[in-house]
C-alpha cells in the first residue's frame, strides 16, 4: 500500500505537465473513449466531497486525504475548482484544513498554486 505522505511529496515536486499526467493517470482509465473523462471523475470527486453529510463538511477527512484532494482538485473544471475553493473558506480554520493547505504549501505544479491562492485570497476576503 502506497504511504499517502510519498504520495503528497511526490505530486509536490512535480511541474505542471509532470503533475497532469501523473493526476490524468490516477482518475483516467484505459478504456476512456473521452480524453477529458479524467477529469469528470475529478469533477465527481469534488462533488461528492462537497455534498455536506451530516453537517461535517471537511472536518469528516484526515488532513493527507485534502491534502491530495487538493492536488487532485487543481485539475477539475472551473466551477468544481471554485467549489473546492469555498470548501475551504467554510472550513474555516479547522486543524485537518490548516495541515493540508501546509502539506501542499511546496507543491511546484501552477494549478495547485492557483487553487492555494484562490483559497487563501478568499480566505482573506472573508477575515
Amino acid at each position: 500500500m502506497l504511504n499517502i505522505a510519498i504520495l503528497i511529496g511526490q505530486l509536490n515536486d512535480l511541474e505542471d505537465a509532470e503533475h497532469a499526467s501523473f493526476i490524468r493517470a490516477i482518475f483516467g482509465g484505459h478504456r476512456d473513449y473521452d480524453p477529458l473523462a479524467w477529469r469528470q471523475s475529478i469533477n465527481e470527486l469534488v462533488t461528492d466531497v462537497g455534498e455536506d453529510e451530516g453537517g461535517q463538511g471537511l472536518v469528516r477527512y484526515t488532513p493527507q486525504w485534502l491534502a491530495f484532494f487538493l492536488h487532485a482538485a487543481a485539475h477539475a473544471g472551473w466551477l468544481e475548482r471554485e467549489r473546492a475553493s469555498t470548501l475551504f473558506q467554510d472550513a474555516g480554520d479547522a486543524a485537518n484544513c490548516a495541515e493540508a493547505l501546509v502539506l501542499v504549501g511546496p507543491a511546484r505544479a501552477t494549478p495547485v498554486q492557483m487553487l492555494l491562492a484562490d483559497i487563501a485570497a478568499s480566505a482573506g476576503a472573508s477575515a
